[in-house]
């Protein structure tokens, strides 16, 4: 936003009344004095007014808190002062006005009415800005008259018309809707003693209630407009488009609902139409794509004549005749589609919440009294009054807003030559059915599923056109997953299995699953301009229908569905294999539908391979007999997909074969393992022996081949930790083809972290048996690693060690003395990576700074370090910074160190090596992502109240890591590493209390590794902690701790609460900085 001089200057007025405020009385008195002296004019000193409040908050002053709670009360103190002068104002609007007209235009008839709207806007915006420091403690007459020219606003929209700006009628919505919240939390407060609303100020209890009688006379004024005056201007809002105004009025709605007590018992005719309104609402955005089409008239939700059962039906036969010649003669008035995305959203996302929220108290009032109902007719004789007419509109909403909108979206691309990007409406349309959803399962609650499946099955599944209808076919998609019962009983004993029978709405399903089947099957037309529309909408009906066969997924736990699931996976698979074909027919690449068309095609694979997820981590192959078939379905889909679903499928078909027993699994495992191994075994064989392959010499599509084979095999056997069972495939076939890649691979980073991750996850699998593999892998790292370290070796061996470390409480394993030797491996192998990457960082000191700003790229400087090994980057790359993939060997390094800190106590009699590792740790606090190494620092910390040693080395840095601390707070980090250094400082805080820290004999350091100092008592600990912080302090820039005031006041609260005062020195720092770049 420009602003003008005068703006600029109004700005730095009030932030120097702010800083000012000791000297300066009355700010406020100042103001309007000058206007009464005509030195300021009206619109001037309205400005001052509006901005004083919000510059308290702003992000260019820095206060600290004490001075921030005596301008609050300043302000609290003026507030009289203001809206006294606001009634002023507002008792000669018409006359000020008219003259402000009459000196600046000829028509001042005209500009007077509109010069009136826009400076009763400003007075209300600035009454608005000045609410939050009303003490209540004068009357409350001027605030009433300014809630009636809000209402009045309100309930006249066409204003806008007339010169209100858009602004002043939702300062206006913003007034009322403050006050309905506040009679809400009073409302609260007097019948449970406390609210779920949170309110800033509280009074006392006789304000309270005087407080509350007064908000509950506007509640009613409030209700009066909004339930009795709005509906013309709802209902030609609908012809309009007009969002903003929608927007408005729902937020009034919602909180107008909030603070209403409603009860399921009510008969109040009153609260029903206010229900109404919160569902025609909530119907809104979907009802607004049919604005300005043959049906708007209908669709309309603000009509007299409107019910959502009656427009389901004329939007369904709308729907159904709809063709491209058809909706070009029936739409003609329309601009252009409108689609749901955000904005419209809005609408009705808040009167969502509102509903649920209803719903949920009605739920706990009724507890299981409804639980035996079987149909929703029967509510009305069991609990009268507005539960039942609640839940029937519900419900006809729901069937309203199911019928998905594709069609009226598609055919409003008339000229075929503009993209729609078709997969973003699925996506919108989706978005907003969930909201509903959850209003859904709220309402399940109450009725159950038995009596919502008997409606849907009377009113959808049984309507004589159903299966002939796609429209009501996606409809179902949406309404019957929710209300699935199934039946569980035990049989004989108690001991007995669970027997588990079919209920109606299973025998639904699979009756749909039948109608799916002779869906998917639908092969669509030639793709040309005559039939793209019809292809469209029947791939966006196969989407619908896969994601509906996920989400179904529980009846499969019901006995005799196998052959069912059978057809169904044959179903998905054969949508990831159409996909190919229909994608290799299409013709015109340039046609942007054709590329909305493709989009399809792709989201129709993905949806495939997603729901086949799904239903593989739901269905328990070990209790299915036709497992056999089930398994050969889904290995032969997994040539068609990519990396991701891949993956993705293979995770959720390990899940499902986990409790298959040894041999069954084996089964499957070679099964899926046979020809991977044979792929990545001929490229071993391709290799001449002791060849390195560099990322330069190898082909694109080789490395995909390699990264494929490779995910493939973690996608598996990931989720089968200890299954050592499978050692015949993982540890004599697996295991020495990865280490064969590796040697080949090793000079290649991405390879190489591909190929230890596979490593890894074979480990997990078999658990301690993969011992007898330790020395293999730990040779092989050993040799790669001395030629090009890689941060993956670490990760690897973090993992490696884990294993054998948790076996230490399980006397079972325990008990292998074997464990001994293969921790004594990966001891050594740790200590040989951790000398070759400190090396790594020891040279590159000459070039990084270890400070905020200058030459500090970790990439520039360990790509230099690197010698001839790492491959040549451009200038570009190396200017990238500290996100090049260098700086994860920081990351993996000092993750490393932190675990093994924690968990071990082998390495740590090497002083030199710590030493080494912490004074590294001090540098690399600046990098872009500096968890690992706050982490690191933590476990140090916890280390050395064990070790004395250690300890003794640690705090030879507290100074260091304390400063940079600082230093890292005046960069403008991120709110995470914000996070981080609260919760060092105050690890650090707590380990000097502690009696574990003897005090050094110099904060900075010494040159001698085995110093110790006193130990000290708590009085001498504590004076050390105010140096180190008084230390910390001086780094900060001369605004923040410009005196000695205020650098006592931080000290004091760095020494009392840590946590707090660092976020707060954080806040004012990135005020600072944000000031600055101004």
């Amino acid at each position: 936003m420009v602003r003008n001089i005068s703006s600029t200057l109004g700005l730095a007025v009030c932030d120097m009344a702010i800083q000012m405020s000791e000297s300066w009385e009355s700010p406020v008195e100042s103001f309007i004095n000058y206007y009464k002296s005509n030195r300021l004019s009206l619109e001037m000193v309205l400005f001052l007014l509006e901005t004083l409040p919000e510059e308290t908050s702003n992000n260019r002053l820095i206060l600290i808190p004490e001075h921030h709670t005596k301008i609050t009360m300043k302000l609290k103190s003026e507030y009289v002062k203001v809206v006294e002068f606001l009634s002023l104002v507002r008792n000669n609007l018409t006359q000020l006005t008219s003259a402000l007209a009459t000196n600046n235009t000829t028509s001042a008839s005209v500009n007077s009415n509109a010069l009136n709207y826009k400076m009763l806007g400003k007075i209300l915006k600035v009454w608005n800005n000045w609410k939050r420091f009303d003490t209540f403690s004068t009357s409350d007459d001027v605030s009433r008259r300014f809630l009636n020219d809000c209402l009045e606003i309100v309930r006249n929209p066409r204003l806008r018309d007339e010169g209100l700006e858009e602004e002043t009628y939702e300062i206006s919505v913003d007034c009322i809707v403050d006050s309905l919240q506040e009679c809400a939390y009073l409302r609260d407060k007097e019948a449970y003693g406390h609210s779920h609303q949170e309110y800033e100020y509280e009074r006392s209890e006789t304000v309270s209630a005087t407080r509350y009688n007064e908000l509950v006379e506007l509640q009613k004024a409030c209700f009066n407009v909004l339930v009795n005056q709005m509906q013309p201007h709802l209902q030609e809002a609908f012809e309009k488009r007009d969002v903003s105004l929608y927007i408005n009025l729902s937020r009034l709605f919602v909180n107008l609902v909030d603070s209403v007590n409603i009860d399921y018992s009510t008969t109040d005719s009153d609260l029903a139409r206010l229900m109404e309104y919160l569902l025609k609402l909530i119907a809104l955005p979907y009802l607004l794509m049919y604005s300005g089409s043959g049906v708007s008239k209908f669709a309309n939700p603000f009509t007299s004549e409107y019910s959502h059962a009656k427009c389901r039906e004329i939007l369904l036969k709308h729907l159904e005749g709809l063709s491209k010649s058809t909706f070009a003669s029936s739409n003609s008035d329309m601009s252009g589609p409108i689609d749901l995305d955000d904005e419209v959203c809005n609408i009705s996302q808040k009167s969502v919440y509102a509903l649920v929220d209803i719903l949920s108290k009605f739920s706990k009032s009724l507890g299981s009294s409804l639980s035996s109902v079987q149909s929703v007719s029967a509510l009305g004789t069991i609990v009268p009054g507005l539960l039942p007419y609640l839940v029937s509109n519900i419900l006809e909403l729901l069937m309203l807003v199911s019928l998905p909108p594709y069609r009226q979206y598609v055919y409003s691309n008339t000229s075929g030559h503009e993209r729609m990007n078709y997969t973003e409406h699925i996506d919108n349309y989706s978005y907003y059915l969930s909201d509903l959803t959850d209003v859904y399962h709220e309402l399940l609650r109450i009725v159950g599923r038995n009596a919502a499946f008997e409606y849907m099955s009377m009113n959808l599944l049984n309507y004589p056109q159903f299966t002939s209808s796609i429209t009501l076919i996606q409809s179902s998609f949406v309404l019957i997953p929710p209300c699935i019962s199934i039946t569980t009983a035990k049989n004989g004993s108690p001991r007995a299995s669970v027997v588990v029978s079919k209920t109606p709405s299973v025998q639904a399903v699979e009756k749909l699953i039948v109608v799916i089947g002779q869906l998917l099957s639908m092969n669509t037309g030639p793709i040309a301009s005559q039939s793209v529309h019809e292809n469209i909408l029947l791939l966006m009906a196969k989407i619908d229908a896969v994601r509906f066969l996920g989400s179904v997924r529980k009846i499969f736990s019901v006995p005799d569905t196998n052959q069912v699931l059978k057809g169904l996976f044959m179903m998905l698979t054969k949508q990831i294999t159409a996909e190919i074909t229909s994608g290799s027919d299409l013709e015109y690449p340039s046609s942007e539908v054709l590329q909305d068309t493709k989009d399809l095609l792709e989201r129709l694979k993905y949806e495939s391979g997603y729901n086949i997820s799904l239903l593989c981590y739901h269905v328990k192959m070990e209790k299915v007999h036709n497992s056999g078939e089930l398994l050969g379905i889904l290995l032969s889909s997994l040539e068609n997909v990519d990396n991701e679903l891949m993956v993705m499928m293979l995770e959720g078909l390990a899940i499902s074969c986990y409790n298959l027993n040894s041999g069954d699994l084996m089964t499957v495992f070679n099964e899926l393992m046979n020809n991977t191994l044979a792929q990545l075994t001929s490229v071993v064989n391709s290799v001449a022996a002791n060849t390195a392959i560099t990322s330069s010499t190898i082909t694109r599509s080789d490395r995909a081949l390699i990264v494929k084979l490779l995910n493939r095999i973690v996608g598996f056997v990931r989720n089968l930790k200890n299954r050592p069972e499978l050692e015949p495939v993982v540890g004599e076939r697996i295991i020495p083809v990865l280490l064969n890649l590796l040697r080949i691979f090793y000079l290649d980073t991405e390879l190489v972290e591909v190929i230890c991750r596979c490593i890894k996850h074979n480990a997990r699998v078999l658990d301690v048996q993969f011992s007898k593999y330790i020395p293999a892998t730990v040779q092989t790292i050993s040799t790669a690693a001395q030629v090009k370290m890689v941060g993956t070796y670490l990760y690897l061996i973090e993992w490696l060690h884990s294993i054998f470390y948790s076996t230490e409480t399980n006397a079972s394993k325990v008990a292998n003395s074997n464990h001994s030797g293969d921790r004594g491996e990966i001891m050594n192998l740790y200590g040989l990576l951790t000398r070759l990457t400190l090396n790594i960082f020891k040279s590159s000191y000459n070039n990084y700074s270890g400070h905020p700003g200058g030459n500090n790229s970790i990439t520039r400087v360990i790509a230099a370090s690197d010698g001839g090994i790492s491959e040549a980057k451009s200038q570009n790359d190396l200017d990238d910074g500290y996100g090049d993939d260098n700086e994860m060997l920081v990351e993996d390094f000092y993750g490393l160190q932190a675990e093994f800190f924690l968990n071990s106590d082998v390495y740590l009699n090497d002083l030199e090596t710590i030493n080494e590792i912490i004074g590294c740790s001090c540098k690399f606090m600046f990098i872009r992502r500096p968890q690992c190494v706050f982490y690191f620092w933590e476990s140090l910390l916890k280390m050395s109240r064990k070790n004395q040693e250690v300890s003794a080395l640690a705090s030879r840095y507290l100074q260091t890591v304390v400063n940079n601390c600082f230093r890292i707070l005046q960069e403008a980090c991120s709110k995470s590493t914000e996070h981080y250094v609260e919760d060092l400082m105050s690890a650090i805080a707590s380990y000097v209390r502690s009696s574990h820290f003897a005090l050094p004999n110099s904060a900075s350091g010494t040159d001698t590794l085995n110093q110790t100092g006193q130990q000290g008592n708590a009085a001498d600990r504590e004076r050390y902690l105010e140096l180190l912080f008084t230390n910390g302090l001086n780094c900060l820039p001369a605004e923040i701790i410009g005196n000695e005031k205020l650098k006592q006041s931080f000290l004091n609260g760095l020494i009392k609460k840590t946590t707090s005062t660092v976020n707060h020195i954080y806040k004012l720092l990135s005020k600072l900085s944000m000031r600055n770049r101004m």
